[in-house]
């Protein structure tokens, strides 16, 4: 856990953390209360951190992890966060914040391109 809240530095490109994100989600598949504490240090991180750049960066850290950890139960089955969380209203938040930046215009895309659109679901 240590090595991924430290690869998440301000200075780590969104694709950087899109990766350690979804790497950290495989360990958690293994072990979900080692996962749940990762989530729980990045929301935590989201809580303290400053208004600007940085706290955008670690709203978008625990919201990307929610959904990845949402879409880890078409594998294990079984649920590491409670599905009803909306990891994907926080990166559209962090998304808000930092206006400008490509790589979280396009991580929200990533994440809505994995939900199902309205009209399929008729």
């Amino acid at each position: 856990m240590k090595d991924t809240l430290a690869l998440l530095s301000p200075s780590a490109p969104i694709r950087v953390r899109m990766e350690t994100l979804r790497r950290a989600t495989v360990y958690a598949m293994g072990d979900p209360d080692r996962g749940r504490e990762l989530l729980a240090r990045l929301e935590q991180r989201a809580r303290d951190a400053e208004p600007g750049s940085d706290g955008a960066l670690a709203l978008f850290d625990a919201g990307y992890l929610i959904e990845a950890y949402k879409e880890s139960r078409i594998i294990t089955g079984r649920d590491i966060v409670d599905p009803a969380r909306d990891g994907e209203a926080m990166v559209r938040e962090a998304r808000r914040r930092r206006e400008k930046d490509p790589g979280l215009e396009y991580a929200a895309g990533v994440i809505a391109s994995g939900k199902p659109s309205p009209k399929s679901s008729r």
